[in-house]
């Protein structure tokens, strides 16, 4: 039997006297209680593991025995036992206001400081939960395993946050759009290895349940909270808790989305909260911040593994160079073709089309062993170029198609039994199209748009092939420099190599690559034979003028036979007379033009053409290889908020540039800063303010230091400047910061607060011997020395 208020304290009552409960319920009328009667000891602690309540009332001729396996089993618990005097009708009655007015007090008491225990215990949850945060930062963003990280978080979670349960859903990265994919892992903590197998068998939350779930109508701050009563499905989703509460059901969900780049990349359930209730925003807040730490880790680790496996495709797709080699005639070209690709890519279905007048003709198929019986082409299926479906578009248009899902694209017009996403690529021949490359797959988005870009080169080594089947050496050389760039980490290396290759393998008089930067082109390098210069490296080029521009502005590759005779010619070079410019592009992206010029008039073919292409396609995924690889790089070692150079980066460098001193025999200065005033102004201002108080003391610091000084932003609020060759100068830079700081004051919009600079610096002699840590240590002692002469003349 229960009586409930709308909100506030829960009372089990032990006994088996209704008076005694109709008295207690009579007594507490007028308050906020909830009482709920349970006749004997085994219900009770039934009970009590179900359900969470302020205090246990005893009034029973056991009670002595009942409340001592109650308060064993369940020792945080109140127990309060009812003297016979005050059982039965007793409670409450008007005849003994004292004694009901002393049981009242009891009650209020002990209700009130079983409340301030529990909310002593959830602000502490809140608080290890932030320092875990802190401390997890660093080991997630540079775990480089997506399913440690995923573990870390439930761990965390469950070890630091007011939840008991937590588990992790992590989507189909691959796809455009993860939301809409399957979900690839599931990582948990606080279940049971069988209620996790369930879990990853059941496949999670489906694409469509996903897109009810995250809407406006069940967010809750930085979280989804979906009551059991208002879920969008019918079923049971998930593994349901083991808590319910009056304000909290085991089947609720509550969900924290992971947001990266793509949109929602995955999410984070938990369940049983310690306290029965729907959690705070204040109480969310810190796993929110863990969430997206691992969303920028997991999508960080995600590209790196891409990275490498672009890679490994890249040398395999280089590899191929040496199979085409050992083909005889063109029909074992093809097949090593497709079964080489089959490795690499993975595919269930494999063709080679040649174009033989208006028709195409499928020269080779190459299926997987559960295919077979079920293709939809064979080896000499013969299509017309006016028929509907991709292939035909592909041979109309003469460009790639990557199609992620054939059900959702009208291109493709047959039924998807086998294939549910597909690659196109188009095989030329001089600016004829000779035929097509195609690749077909079970499993959604199985190509990406990368994937071009290596079919591309595979089709362009493939058409080599196919035209010059018996000039293996030239092949040869190909496949060796498009082994060499494999292995180039920056893009001035890769000139050198690239232009050395031409300058080896082609007579030619002028070689050049220009990359785009803005809406034109910049030189690059260049090799040339010795003549009158116009032209050098770092010279910049429009669109609009040049021929180089001209590939670039339209795409296309040019060969001009005669450059005097063509008005787009800038001169360059006085005995020029015929050109060859080639675009750069990668996965649709224009990256730079290869131009090729010689003295002698009509000098390049349609053969010079398709080998610069093929040359222009291996560097265009060797330079986007190299660009991601920086990309990655700078990432390492610069700070998020401020952009300065991070505590990474200094302990990377910092042995270096120990030994330049002592080599140089010059002194160095560490300058360690703190911001004081930081902290209120968080507290009082909120963390948006902070962060612009970081960002611009960061810029400030940047911009009154020297070009060869480095800043650092060492943690938090605490910057480290190196400061090469000073001595006493140093000083005279740090009273520069604090005054520019003091101007900051000025600037920023801080009400009554003021933000200064505590600074303490050491500097290293050539050849000291004083141990790094030692110095830092000495630095930091300072710079609080600096804190507390400004705190004692503030006074």
């Amino acid at each position: 039997m229960t009586t409930t208020a709308d909100s506030g304290r829960k009372i089990l009552l032990v006994t088996d006297k209704e008076e005694a409960y109709q008295s207690l319920v009579g007594l507490l009328r007028h308050d906020n209680y909830s009482v709920k009667q349970i006749t004997d000891e085994q219900e009770a602690i039934i009970m009590l593991q179900e359900e969470q309540f302020d205090l246990v009332l005893l009034a029973g001729a056991s009670e002595a025995a009942i409340g001592a396996k109650i308060e064993k089993t369940f020792p945080e618990i109140e127990i309060i036992v009812i003297a016979p005097q005050r059982r039965g009708a007793e409670i409450g009655n008007s005849e003994e206001p004292i004694a009901s007015f002393q049981l009242k007090q009891t009650i209020d008491y002990a209700c009130e400081k079983r409340r301030l225990l529990r909310n002593i215990s959830f602000f502490r949850r809140i608080e290890q939960l932030q320092q875990a945060v802190l401390k997890l930062g660093a080991t997630i963003l540079t775990e480089k395993n997506i399913d440690h990280i995923l573990q870390i978080i439930v761990d965390a979670v469950v070890t630091h946050s007011d939840f008991s349960r937590a588990a992790l859903s992590l989507y189909d990265l691959s796809l455009a759009s993860p939301i809409d994919g399957k979900v690839q892992t599931i990582a948990a903590a606080g279940i049971s290895p069988q209620e996790l197998q369930r879990l990853t068998e059941s496949g999670g939350l489906s694409p469509h349940d996903r897109h009810c779930i995250f809407t406006k109508q069940f967010k809750h701050g930085p979280a989804y909270y979906i009551p059991h009563n208002k879920t969008p499905w019918k079923d049971t989703q998930g593994i349901p808790g083991t808590v319910t509460t009056e304000g909290w059901h085991r089947a609720d969900l509550l969900l924290i989305p992971l947001r990266g780049e793509k949109g929602i990349i995955g999410h984070l359930s938990i369940d049983d909260p310690h306290d029965g209730n729907i959690p705070t925003i204040t109480a969310l807040e810190p796993i929110t911040i863990l969430t997206n730490m691992a969303a920028l880790a997991i999508e960080r680790v995600y590209k790196l593994q891409q990275l490498e496996k672009l890679q490994e495709k890249l040398h395999r797709v280089y590899d191929f160079g040496q199979t085409m080699l050992a083909a005889v005639d063109i029909p074992t070209l093809l097949e090593s073709t497709l079964r080489r690709l089959q490795g690499d890519f993975k595919y269930d279905l494999g063709a080679i089309w040649f174009k033989e007048k208006n028709e195409l003709v499928a020269r080779t198929v190459v299926t997987t062993a559960d295919l077979a019986g079920d293709e939809w082409v064979t080896t000499g299926t013969r299509i017309s170029l006016d028929d509907k479906g991709a292939v035909p578009w592909v041979a109309r248009q003469g460009t790639p198609l990557v199609i992620p899902d054939v059900n959702e694209d009208e291109r493709h017009n047959r039924p998807c039994r086998t294939a549910h996403s597909e690659i196109i690529v188009p095989v030329m021949d001089k600016k004829e199209m000779i035929g097509l490359l195609q690749l077909e797959s079970k499993r959604l988005a199985c190509f990406t748009q990368e994937d071009i870009a290596l079919l591309t080169a595979v089709a362009s080594q493939l058409t080599s092939g196919i035209v010059n089947l018996r000039k293996r050496d030239e092949l040869q050389r190909i496949y060796t420099f498009s082994r060499q760039l494999a292995q180039i980490e920056t893009l001035s290396e890769l000139t050198e190599v690239t232009l050395d290759w031409l300058d080896e393998h082609f007579g030619y008089y002028l070689a050049a690559i220009l990359l785009k930067e803005g809406s034109g082109l910049v030189v690059l390098g260049l090799r040339r034979l010795e003549m009158s210069q116009r032209v050098k490296a770092k010279d910049k080029f429009s669109f609009d003028k040049g021929i180089v521009g001209w590939a670039a502005k339209h795409r296309e590759s040019v060969i001009v036979d005669d450059v005097t005779k063509n008005g787009r010619y800038i001169l360059g070079y006085e005995d020029t007379r015929s050109e060859l410019a080639v675009p750069i592009i990668h996965s649709e992206e224009l990256l730079g033009v290869l131009n090729i010029e010689s003295s002698e008039p009509a000098r390049f073919d349609e053969q010079d053409r398709q080998a610069a292409e093929s040359i222009a396609g291996i560097l265009a995924v060797a330079i986007s290889n190299i660009r991601a690889q920086e990309e990655l790089r700078q990432q390492a070692i610069h700070d998020a908020l401020t952009g300065l150079y991070n505590r990474h980066y200094f302990n990377t460098i910092i042995d270096n540039e120990l030994a330049r001193t002592d080599r140089y025999n010059r002194p160095l200065s560490f300058m360690m800063i703190d911001i004081d005033g930081f902290k209120a102004v968080n507290d009082e201002l909120g963390h948006l303010k902070g962060d612009e108080i970081l960002k611009r003391v960061a810029g400030m610091l940047q911009k009154n230091v020297r070009s060869t000084d480095r800043v650092i932003r060492y943690g938090g609020d605490e910057f480290l400047i190196l400061l090469p060759e000073t001595n006493g100068e140093a000083k005279s830079i740090a009273k520069r910061l604090k005054e520019q700081t003091q101007q900051l004051n000025r600037d920023l919009s801080l009400f009554q607060l003021n933000i200064g600079l505590s600074i303490g610096i050491v500097t290293r002699q050539a050849n000291d011997n004083q141990d790094l840590e030692k110095l830092l240590r000495e630095a930091d002692r300072l710079m609080y020395e600096d804190k507390y002469r400004t705190s004692e003349n503030a006074r």
